[in-house]
């Protein structure tokens, strides 16, 4: 039960993270050049807002694998077999 927590949490953690990252990542990459703030939010929301729309699935479907890959081999803290 315990493995099944932990498991779950890293699966949060790394979809949070991995969600986060790849907005950044392609909202920076998508307007460079922006100079004013309210025309590169507009820009990267929107830019972020169809990469997530494509690809969201796949990050989360990535996140929980190695979750569950990482849990059941015991590399993450909290899933090691005593």
């Amino acid at each position: 039960m315990r493995r099944l927590v932990f498991c779950l949490l890293w699966f949060v953690l790394f979809a949070v993270v991995a969600l986060m990252v790849s907005g950044i990542v392609v909202s920076l990459n998508a307007c460079p050049g922006t100079e004013e703030f309210s025309a590169g939010y507009d820009c990267g929301k929107l830019v972020s807002e169809q990469f997530m729309a494509k690809y969201r699935l796949s990050i989360v479907a990535g996140a929980l694998l190695l979750a569950i890959v990482g849990s059941l081999a015991g590399v993450l803290p909290g899933t090691r077999r005593r």
